[in-house]
């Protein structure tokens, strides 16, 4: 009998052994969502960039959080994600990329992550719909988001072109200008999870400027030059398959064989020796096509000729150079015959190749600005214009709206361009 307890004993304990390792393991396999480090404050920003709209949702641990932490930004499901990584705050470039998991959450994806170096992180994403249309004569921006956890401090924001005026305002919202640009900013405090946040208005800015979310104005240089080759390739193809035509026609004429229908005494009389050989000089001699045929021919070759000009002529807009002075980017098309030179305004240490393109979205899309060069050493930008579209004060007055300029400071230059008359 003693010898049966004891074997039930043994059973027993081995049992509730097992069934201990068994929680144990389960509750180590599943992380509980408790060890998800809270953020303090979390910016969501719709930023216009050469390349089209971004999405900036970027977060902040509280101060004294130890590292590494693990946390969690919700992003607008659709999004193409461009960037995710720490911001260690100083060369852009130096900042490392996360590796991270996406669980999908309805409408939005949740990004999840482990911070290591900093307390700092930024995700970098095309939306899917952009949060800024525009009909013509109004922009409309509206920027939602929903967190996946509680957030005690919310900012949303819309970048602003220099002029912007708002029209039809967000209750709380305010424009704040900073050291590169200026935007329109709404706080929210204490937003719990799942719950949505907004910031609505309508805008408008000068014209010719673009604005964020939106096409450039002048249409593209990529587009033009693709519809320019396509109506060339299409006008000298119709002139050549003309020409084809006409030739092949003569040939059909005079090398044609006889018919092999009811012979009459006419039909099977031979054609003079003189008819056959003007014939067939007709059928490889420009100069027997019709005085129509030639002034179709003439007008292709000169408009196919006018547009590969225009192609050539407009090769450069876009492009971007870096020389041993500076960095200079071709805006426009336009017949420069003024430059100004304003002293630059940027953080030390920054990467300037970095910072010139900021300064290139500044003025990308006003009329008349033909080039902008920002020196590498970052103390003057220069721009080339054509003062009979823009001047050189509105010109002064973006940079210094942007932050780029210091206020009020005078323009160094202002001076013909050699070689340009006006």
């Amino acid at each position: 009998m003693s010898r049966k307890r004891k074997f039930f004993q043994s059973v027993l304990i081995i049992g509730l052994v097992l069934a201990c390792s068994a929680s144990t393991a389960a509750a180590q396999d599943a992380p509980p969502s408790s060890e998800l480090t809270s953020w303090a404050t979390v910016d969501v920003t719709a930023h216009k960039e050469q390349a089209g709209e971004v999405l900036i949702i970027s977060g902040e641990l509280p101060e004294k959080t130890p590292l590494p932490a693990r946390v969690e930004l919700a992003v607008p499901s659709g999004s193409q994600l461009r960037w995710i990584g720490e911001i260690l705050g100083g060369d852009p470039s130096a900042d490392p990329e996360l590796e991270y998991e996406v669980i999908p959450s309805g409408d939005y994806d949740v990004y999840r992550f482990t911070l290591t170096q900093s307390r700092i992180a930024q995700i970098e994403v095309v939306p899917a719909r952009p949060a800024v249309a525009f009909d013509g004569s109004v922009y409309s921006a509206n920027v939602s988001w929903k967190p996946s956890q509680d957030v005690p401090e919310l900012h949303m924001s819309v970048t602003l072109p220099p002029g912007a005026q708002v029209q039809q305002p967000d209750e709380g919202a305010a424009i704040q200008t900073q050291a590169n640009n200026s935007r329109y900013l709404k706080e929210f405090t204490g937003v719990a999870a799942e719950e949505t946040a907004t910031l609505e208005f309508t805008y408008i800015a000068p014209e010719g400027v673009v604005s964020g979310g939106t096409e450039p104005a002048s249409g593209g240089s990529e587009g033009a030059t693709g519809l320019l080759l396509l109506i060339a390739g299409a006008g000298l193809g119709a002139g050549g398959m003309l020409l084809w035509r006409k030739m092949q026609q003569s040939t059909d004429r005079g090398d044609r064989p006889e018919s092999r229908g009811p012979s009459h005494p006419k039909d099977r009389s031979k054609p003079a020796s003189g008819a056959m050989t003007a014939d067939r000089t007709r059928s490889t001699d420009v100069k027997g096509l019709s005085p129509r045929a030639k002034l179709i021919m003439v007008a292709a070759a000169l408009i196919g000729g006018a547009l590969v000009f225009m192609i050539v002529a407009s090769g450069d807009v876009g492009t971007v150079k870096t020389t041993d002075t500076g960095v200079t980017k071709v805006l426009t098309s336009a017949e420069a015959d003024q430059s100004l030179s304003v002293p630059g305004q940027f953080q030390s240490g920054g990467d300037i190749q970095h910072e010139a393109t900021h300064v290139f979205d500044v003025l990308e899309g006003v009329a008349g600005v033909s080039a902008v060069t920002v020196s590498l050493d970052g103390s003057t930008i220069g721009v080339d214009y054509a003062s009979s579209i823009v001047s050189g004060e509105a010109i002064t007055s973006m940079l210094e709206a942007s932050g780029y300029v210091a206020p009020s400071s005078p323009p160094a230059g202002g001076s013909q361009m050699p070689g340009v008359s006006r």
